[in-house]
């Protein structure tokens, strides 16, 4: 859509390049000239402007397609579309425009409007009518023109006048980022409680997709479970669904994608208990964000109140955003339930036991999750060699403690000896920003408000609502 943008403006200059030489040509035919010799007079008035032009163009729009970050992937395109467009058409200028004016235009001569067939009679009084009314025109046009550069203090002052009104429209007018686009398809997240299996998280999925697919307004689409559908990332209690939908013609102005993603998430939270489970839009351009709205950073900068504290902070923020009008969908799915086994590794006993605590933290990586050996050849195949430790004997925690490692007398020694194992809950994915944690709070602008006032409304909510020692 932006290199369409570019070439409707692209048209615009491609055509008034050849107007200034077509019109150059034609008022030195008007004044008597043959239209070659026309041609080539008007060649050397206006080629260095035309050369001009095309250079300014060029070196405008040129170094837009190498800005980074976002603004960036919105303009290149355009900029190079652009800068194409201009060349091509100071090459016309130069060479097509003139040859074709010399060929097409003739010699002006006086008009009978009494010659010739009846029936063409009223065409031609019609068209010279046109010409004198034209030429009238255009002779008051230069006149005022004229006078008014002749009143440079008046018109600085209306200059003024509308360089305020446009700063005052500019500040009065609502922003916006990216407007909200139907592209035909959803994006289903689904989130069961923290821990839950990948075989429960499978069979939510299975009876989500048949409610899904089902719905009038759906025409395929497919369905992941053990994948997060807000961040893409790995979790056995998230999955995600993409939806297909019916054309926009078909489905008519009713069912748009808005109203189809409110009535699937009525439907699936309706019908399926344990999960949590909504629909989102995908992004306006593809590769910037998972999905449509907006995405706050809540940072912890003091770091006194661990993930826990993170996520309260993160809690109250939806629960603002709730009372606010001018945001809907305000979600986060981080959370420190997930279950897990913290060990706290004795280290002064370990050291006793010669036992680094090194040595610790490598073992119970190697058992409870893997590391690589080696790679071997065997009957011309390669097998990869992984070293981990039996799933019986990582089961429950007091396997774990059974686990053993060796010290620097050579004597195999439990983990229970030199570490004490707790169970405990901390959030599955952490995130870091700036280089400090936070989480990622989702949400979208209400039906009728800008995406600038939504992000306003969510700075003032913060500014509010944060505890001391938490920003955005």
């Amino acid at each position: 859509s932006l290199s369409l943008f570019a070439l409707v403006l692209a048209v615009g200059i491609v055509v008034d390049d050849a107007i200034v030489v077509v019109e150059a040509v034609e008022k030195h035919i008007r004044n008597g000239m043959a239209p070659r010799e026309a041609a080539h007079q008007t060649m050397k008035e206006v080629s260095g402007a035309l050369i001009a032009i095309g250079l300014v163009l060029v070196a405008v729009f040129v170094p837009t397609a190498m800005v980074a970050g976002i603004p960036g992937i919105f303009y290149r395109q355009f900029a190079i579309t652009i800068a194409a467009a201009s060349v091509i058409s100071l090459i016309v200028s130069l060479t097509l425009s003139p040859a074709m004016a010399a060929l097409l235009l003739k010699p002006h001569h006086d008009v009978d409007t009494h010659s010739g067939p009846r029936w063409m009679r009223p065409v031609k009084i019609g068209a010279e009518k046109f010409n004198q009314g034209f030429e009238w025109l255009s002779d008051r046009y230069g006149r005022f023109t004229g006078r008014v550069i002749r009143m440079g203090v008046i018109m600085m002052i209306l200059y003024a006048v509308l360089l305020a009104l446009t700063g005052w429209r500019l500040n009065s007018t609502p922003t916006g980022f990216i407007p909200e686009q139907d592209q035909g398809f959803l994006i289903g997240v689904v989130q069961l409680p923290p821990g839950a299996s990948l075989e429960r998280t499978s069979e939510v999925m299975g009876r989500a997709w048949d409610i899904a697919s089902k719905t009038e307004g759906v025409t395929g689409g497919a369905s992941f479970a053990g994948l997060d559908g807000a961040s893409f990332s790995a979790a056995s209690n998230s999955g995600v669904m993409f939806l297909k939908l019916k054309d926009w013609s078909e489905r008519g102005k009713e069912a748009t994608a808005d109203a189809l993603a409110g009535k699937l998430t009525g439907a699936l939270g309706g019908a399926i208990d344990g999960a949590n489970i909504f629909m989102i839009a995908p992004p306006a351009v593809q590769g910037l964000g998972n999905g449509s709205g907006f995405v706050m950073m809540i940072q912890d900068r003091s770091a006194n109140a661990g993930y826990r504290g993170l996520e309260g902070a993160t809690g109250a923020m939806m629960g603002a955003a709730m009372q606010e009008q001018k945001v809907t969908q305000v979600f986060s799915l981080f959370n420190t339930g997930t279950p897990r086994v913290r060990a706290d590794v004795d280290r002064d006993r370990a050291q006793l036991l010669g036992v680094q605590p090194q040595q610790v933290f490598d073992a119970i990586g190697t058992y409870i999750g893997s590391t690589y050996v080696n790679d071997f050849n065997l009957l011309g195949r390669t097998f990869r060699v992984t070293a981990q430790a039996e799933p019986a004997a990582r089961d429950d925690i007091t396997d774990i403690g059974r686990l053993q490692v060796r010290s620097t007398s050579g004597e195999m020694v439990p983990l229970s000896s030199v570490a004490t194992f707790v169970r405990d809950s901390a959030p599955s994915r952490v995130v870091r920003y700036n280089l400090l944690p936070a989480v990622e709070l989702q949400g979208a602008a209400a039906p009728g408000v800008s995406s600038g006032d939504a992000l306003a409304a969510m700075e003032a909510m913060a500014a509010k609502t944060l505890p001391q020692g938490y920003t955005y």
